[in-house]
Order: C-alpha cells, then structure tokens, then sequence
C-alpha cells in the first residue's frame, strides 16, 4: 500500500519547529542552529521527504536557477492591446534578467501568472520549486495589490525580489520600485517649458504601483505649479488611449499637452487623433511612459519618460544573490525628449 507524501508543514510539526525553519534548512540558511537543522533533517531523512534535492543540500550542490514570475492582467490578454507580456517594456526586464542572471553563473527561467489562476494552486507550486530546490531565488513582475500569495511567500521567508508591487519588510524579500513618481515630475516639467500650459493626464486606473506613482508625480507637479488637474483614466492599453482621445474630443475646451501613463496609451490616443483631428495633434504636446523601442517611429516621434533595463536587472539579481540587509531599491528614471513634445514640431 502506497503512503501519501509527506509535507513541509508536516515535517515542521515532526520536528517541533516552525514551516519557515523547516524551509530556510532545506534552502542551507546559514544562520540556522545545528542542532535544529540536524532535527529536522533526521525527520526528512526517516520519512524519505524530497530525498534527491536533498542529496543536493547535504553535498552542497548550489542552486543555479532563478525564476522570474509575470503576472499577466485581464487587459494583458486582449487581443487588441499591446500591453500584453510581448510588450517592450516586460521584454526589456526579461532580456535583461538572462544576462543580469548568467553575469551571477545562474539561469534564469520564466514563469507565467494569469489573471484567474488559483492563488493557492500557485503559491503551492512555487513552495515547491523552493522546496525541491528547483530554485534558488524568484523575482515576481507586475503582480496587482489583490495578489495576495506573495505576502505568504514572503513570510516564510523564501529568497524573493518583487518589482513593481509594496510588500511589507522581511530578512529575505527584496522590494525594486521605479522612480515613477519623479519620472512624472519630469514629464509636466518639461511641457511646461517647452510653453504648454494645460497638461492633462491620461492612466492611473491600473491597480499597480506604478500606474498610481505616476499619477501621483503628476498631481503633485500640477500642484506645484498652481494649474488644473485633467485626469482621463486609462488602463496600460492601446484601447485606452483610444477611449481617452473620443473624450478629448468631445469637449469644447481641450487641453494642449498630456502626459500618458504608458507608450501604448499614446499609441492609441496618437492613431484616433491623426485620424479625427490631425490639426488638433499637430498643435499638441505628449509623453509617454516606458521609452519603447517604438516610439521613434511614431508620427510625431514619442517623447517618453524610461528606465534603464539593466539597471533594474543589475540591482534585483545583485540584492537577491548578495548578502545586504538593505530591502528597499529605488532605480531612477530619465525623460527621453523626440518630437512629441515640442511645440512648433
């Protein structure tokens, strides 16, 4: 008669200690008490629990493989939007991670969340590649607030860098942020210099830290300089861009910059205006968010606050693969100046 697995939670409760102690002796923390770590592998090793990788740990084989996790949004899967995961901007981050990763002599795989995925049916597998040291490190890409999983991932203490998404602090999780904030200060600025003055904003409806910090750089750059809030929201799509523009059409008074949240919202909001008011867009000024490999060859050439790729790679591999204590990073972001924004173009 064949026995049921046993389990981590299981092997904690054998061995009288914790699920994260049991977890951190399975990934070689170092900082575990020999002691302890010699209990619970005397239970793993009489229950026969993950026996090949943990052959691996006792003969210290290292473990070689991060896995990078992107969380794929409803939005992401329309057919028509170019925010999808083939989108410039999760390229730049993938691409990047492979040779951030192979710089550290590690591998990077790529997994796929989507949107309607069971959150526990995910969190289990992912335990499991920790557990089974399939892994060593996960980063976890455009995961939304409502993602809770994560925050148990992170409780237990598994080695794990989140971009784009606040997670509260623990020994083994790494926080990436981009300055979006700023990036959007830079965007408003730069309008205004170039003689436009009503900026209006179009994005902030996505629930990702990003799409918030960005409306939130731009309110405060508004503020600043004593004008009029204009929001259109928008999700990161093409579709949205196009929606906002039948908005700005509508109205008698329209503004004569925007900042958008995302290339592929000026990508729909540029292609509806050149089509229904192409005086109006020639007289405009637009930036961007992402700094596509594309923008350069949209009429007018897109303007578009960026970051730099590698940098971000270079950081998230380095933290998760270093010994630092610091669990917070902020990567700066540049404005990246083309046609778009100047009047007079």
């Amino acid at each position: 008669m064949s026995h049921k697995p046993i389990n981590a939670t299981q092997i904690a409760k054998l061995a009288g200690v914790s699920r994260s102690t049991v977890s951190k002796v399975i990934n070689n923390y170092p900082d575990i008490p020999e002691d302890t770590k010699n209990k619970v592998l005397s239970v793993i090793d009489k229950h026969k629990y993950q026996p090949n990788a943990f052959a691996q740990v006792l003969k210290g084989v290292p473990q070689t493989v991060i896995a990078l996790y992107a969380y794929a949004y409803e939005v992401d899967m329309e057919s028509d939007s170019l925010s999808s995961l083939e989108s410039p901007y999760v390229m730049g981050i993938i691409s990047n991670f492979i040779k951030a990763a192979k710089n550290h002599n590690h591998k990077l795989v790529v997994e796929l969340i989507e949107y309607g995925d069971d959150e526990q049916e995910v969190e289990l597998q992912i335990r499991k590649d920790f557990d089974s040291k399939t892994i060593a490190a996960a980063v976890f890409l455009g995961l939304s607030n409502d993602v809770t999983f994560i925050d148990n991932l992170i409780n237990d203490d598994y080695r794990i860098a989140v971009l784009d998404r606040e997670v509260k602090e623990a020994k083994s999780s790494i926080n990436i942020f981009t300055d979006d904030s700023g990036g959007a200060r830079l965007a408003v600025e730069h309008l205004y210099e170039q003689g436009f003055n009503s900026i209006a904003f179009i994005g902030g409806s996505d629930n990702k830290h990003s799409a918030r910090s960005r409306l939130e750089g731009y309110t405060k750059a508004i503020n600043k300089a004593g004008a009029e809030h204009v929001v259109f929201d928008a999700l990161f799509s093409e579709k949205s861009g196009q929606e906002a523009a039948q908005k700005v059409l509508a109205m008698t008074s329209r503004p004569d910059s925007f900042v958008c949240s995302a290339d592929v919202i000026a990508y729909g909001f540029i292609q509806t205006l050149r089509e229904q008011a192409p005086d109006y867009l020639d007289q405009i000024g637009i930036v961007g968010f992402d700094n596509s490999p594309f923008n350069q060859y949209q009429r007018p050439a897109l303007s578009s606050v960026g970051v730099d790729y590698s940098q971000i790679a270079v950081t998230t591999i380095e933290a998760l693969l270093g010994s630092t204590e610091t669990t917070k990073y902020t990567v700066p972001m540049s404005l990246y100046k083309r046609d778009s924004s100047f009047i007079g173009r």
